[in-house]
């Protein structure tokens, strides 16, 4: 039996496109840099100059293969990065029915819960004034009213 579509609910869809922005402006970048201990003239090392979104490392790290790697020391994820793309977008447009739409969901949820936590206006609900023009002079509010 074929899974029902999972789609992004309305709460988190800017979550997800965060999440997809994020994928976009960074990824695994390598290059080469001078040793600090010159064994030899031109000698360089390998350093990593731009990393994945940590969620992004995250969801790698806990969907590796099951197979013996070259070096097991690096993870090896069932997924490539245009997969998670596709089921973002997915997500936010018709719904997919990948094993990668619930995990990315949580991200999204754990995300936005943790923005909300650390950001005192994101969960502050619309007030709106039930005596405005506040506590102004009679005569003040009847010449904002009257502009």
């Amino acid at each position: 039996m074929i899974p029902a579509p999972v789609t992004a609910p309305p709460e988190l869809r800017p979550a997800l496109e965060c999440m997809l922005d994020e994928l976009a402006a960074s990824g695994l970048d390598v290059g080469l840099v001078p040793a600090q201990e010159q064994r030899h003239p031109g000698h360089s090392v390998r350093m990593v100059l731009q990393r994945n979104p940590a969620w992004y490392r995250e969801l790698a790290a806990a969907n590796q293969r099951h197979r013996r790697v070259r070096a097991a020391r690096f993870a090896d994820p069932r997924f490539k990065r245009a997969d998670v793309v596709d089921v973002l977008q997915r997500l936010l447009t018709t719904g997919s029915r990948s094993y990668l739409a619930r995990p990315l969901l949580a991200v999204a949820e754990a995300g936005r819960s943790a923005f909300e936590a650390t950001n005192p206006w994101a969960a502050a609900p619309a007030h709106q004034p039930e005596n405005f023009p506040y506590d102004l002079p009679a005569d003040t509010a009847a010449r904002m009213v009257s502009l």
